[in-house]
């Protein structure tokens, strides 16, 4: 049987490693919140229900939004920083009627833009971005 006095270091040695090698592995493959965000937004894209939608402000950032799903009405807004490019350049061609996508169990989490569709509508003219 070994000594316990020579196998403590090398026990302690071991942990100290596994532990250094824990932490690397935790912060590599950690997403940041814009790829957590974007993932949520296609999320909702492939599984969300459509609804219908009031926009009632646009700002450089955000979107501000209304609608109604079964009886409960939400108020909404959504960050479009990344998707600015996608949007007119004149913003308040935005206001009135859109649609959206929410997730059927929390419907509070909806989207009416992202990377592969857009439920918003220009207000003048039929053409839709």
């Amino acid at each position: 049987m070994p000594d316990p006095r020579l196998l403590w270091p090398s026990v302690a040695a071991g942990a100290c490693l596994a532990g250094g090698a824990g932490f690397y592995l935790y912060f590599r493959f950690r997403s940041t919140p814009g790829q957590r965000e974007r993932k949520r937004r296609l999320t909702l894209h492939n599984e969300g229900r459509l609804a219908d939608a009031n926009v009632t402000d646009v700002s450089d950032t955000a979107v501000f939004y209304a609608y109604t799903v079964r009886g409960v009405e939400y108020s909404a807004s959504q960050d479009i920083a990344t998707l600015r490019d996608s949007l007119p350049g004149d913003p308040t061609r935005l206001l009135g009627p859109a649609m959206l996508k929410y997730q059927p169990g929390n419907p509070a989490n909806s989207i009416v833009l992202c990377e592969e569709w857009s439920g918003l509508h220009l207000r003048r003219g039929t053409e839709k971005i």
